[in-house]
């Protein structure tokens, strides 16, 4: 999980679709911070493990947004 304390950026989704998308457009487009997937169940334990790691920003939508 350095990626987050190196971006301050990460991205969360728990659609392995559109998180397999979300990837692809990431690295395509060079963008610098990482592309996460985890069940919703589990997304509010992530976000935490995130921001302690050095997360400032999460960019989510759906499920994910709501919960957090």
């Amino acid at each position: 999980m350095e990626h987050a304390a190196h971006y301050g950026i990460v991205s969360i989704f728990t659609n392995q679709l559109a998180y397999e998308v979300a990837q692809k457009v990431s690295e395509e487009q060079g963008y610098p911070y990482p592309v996460y997937f985890t069940p919703l169940e589990n997304a509010i334990n992530f976000a935490k493990e995130m921001i302690q790691s050095g997360a400032e920003t999460i960019i989510s939508r759906g499920g994910v947004a709501t919960v957090l």
